[in-house]
């Protein structure tokens, strides 16, 4: 008989027990509305993060990528790829 239950892989399990650990995160996009400031820092969970914007990430779902770890930013070779193609959306979104 087979079993239904879910086996939780050693990859899956360290990536969840990653996001519930709590980290620095720095906001790498533009200023919006003087809500959120560029280069704010955050301590927190990924999931404290989410819930904190989660008034914005439902507006720009992809401004949710914006928030890097901190320990990951020098680390990061697109990190400007994906600032440039983020603030472009970001200002197409307020027209």
């Amino acid at each position: 008989m087979a079993s239904t239950k879910k086996e939780i892989k050693p990859a899956e399990a360290e990536t969840k027990q990653e996001a519930e650990k709590e980290k620095l995160y720095t906001y790498i996009g533009p200023s919006i509305d003087g809500f959120l400031m560029r280069n704010t820092t955050f301590r927190g969970t990924k999931k404290q993060i989410k819930e904190q914007f989660k008034d914005i990430f439902e507006k720009h779902s992809k401004i949710e990528h914006l928030f890097i770890e901190v320990e990951k930013l020098g680390q990061t070779k697109i990190e400007g790829v994906l600032k440039q193609y983020y603030n472009q959306t970001i200002k197409e979104m307020r027209r």
